[in-house]
């Protein structure tokens, strides 16, 4: 470094700087071992999920209790989902029931209807 502390002063490293060149070419392989990386990575993980889940399930009474709630659960979805259908059949069905006694209504077609002579 010269004596004034600059870098910039310097002639060694300005010459060093001047012959520097970078090459800076891409790897045309890094996409495939980036992909590959990603890959093993998420095996990895997957087969970790794998193994404790067929770790607990060479137990009988893990599977049973695995099978049994998603037994449960698939049994409380088509409940819930038979008695929304009701409630909106029951709430259409009472609709219904109303135009056909709506004394307004009653009216209006009497009126609207063709007297007789």
């Amino acid at each position: 470094m010269p004596a004034d502390g600059h870098p910039q002063s310097d002639p060694e490293l300005n010459r060093l700087l001047r012959a520097w060149h970078v090459d800076a070419s891409p790897d045309p392989t890094l996409a495939a071992r980036v992909q590959a990386r990603l890959h093993r990575e998420n095996d990895l993980a997957l087969s970790g999920w794998l193994s404790v889940l067929a770790r607990h399930l060479t137990r009988p009474l893990a599977a049973a209790a695995l099978i049994g709630t998603f037994a449960f659960a698939g049994a409380l979805a088509a409940r819930l989902q038979i008695e929304r259908r009701h409630d909106e059949q029951l709430a259409r069905l009472a609709a219904e029931y109303v135009r056909t006694i709506d004394p307004i209504r009653m009216v209006a077609s009497e009126a609207d209807a063709p007297s007789r002579p």
